[in-house]
């Protein structure tokens, strides 16, 4: 064995991109769904929101934004590599 590691990527395949947009549709339904409580808290306390509702709308946009730049990376490798648009295989084995 030479102890080199395989760093080869590939382009993404269509089980991959159909991940990356289910992620994306569940991620945009959960934000949806935090949004809709955020602004009802908003509206009923005239103004005024729970810090844990402002969390939870901070973090569902987070993974919002994530999933959407996860799409955008046309490759798949052994390991993650933003600058070069690649996505760690391991994302895709649910």
């Amino acid at each position: 064995m030479s102890g080199k590691k395989n760093t080869a990527t590939r382009r993404k395949d269509e089980y991959e991109k159909d991940i990356d947009n289910e992620k994306i549709d569940s991620c945009m339904q959960d934000l949806l769904r935090v949004v809709e409580i955020f602004l009802a808290e908003f509206e009923e306390m005239d103004g005024d929101v729970l810090y844990s509702t402002y969390t939870k709308v901070r973090e569902s946009t987070c993974s919002a934004n994530h999933s959407k730049q996860v799409k955008e990376m046309p490759r798949v490798g052994p390991v993650w590599d933003f600058d070069k648009g690649v996505t760690g295989e391991y994302y895709y084995n649910v």
